[in-house]
């Protein structure tokens, strides 16, 4: 049986256990409701848009995910031509970002991103779409 200390060690520093992904996934879904209410709060300022980002988020329809390129492409690519070939967003996918080679999390990339081979895709979606990362 798993100790608590275990647990939370496993939750946030084994990035292979299932709880460390579970763990990830809440952090994303955190920051993905706290950019969309800085957002939407602007054209609706009196409350409506953090109310709707609630019922979104905890009626559990999406979920972050990170995936990997499909093909995973060896040579550099823009990161617009990427989301036009996969048409993600019109699969349920919409890709929020990008996660470099590095660990680095870049969050509404700019389409003129050139994605290094193995980059994984942030996205939301009610199931996953592509493979995780390896």
């Amino acid at each position: 049986m798993m100790t608590l200390v275990d647990g939370l060690r496993s939750a946030f520093h084994e990035p292979n256990t299932r709880v460390y992904r579970i763990v990830q996934g809440a952090v994303w879904a955190l920051i993905v409701l706290s950019i969309s209410l800085l957002v939407v709060e602007a054209v609706v300022p009196d409350g409506r848009a953090a109310n709707t980002m609630n019922r979104v988020l905890l009626s559990g329809a999406h979920s972050v995910y990170i995936g990997r390129v499909p093909g995973d492409p060896e040579k550099p690519l823009l990161f617009g031509d990427l989301l036009v070939k996969m048409e993600l967003s019109k699969r349920g996918g919409p890709v929020i970002g990008v996660r470099t080679p590095k660990g680095e999390d870049l969050i509404n990339s700019p389409k003129s991103l050139t994605l290094e081979p193995g980059s994984p895709l942030i996205y939301l979606a009610e199931l996953p779409l592509l493979d995780p990362p390896a």
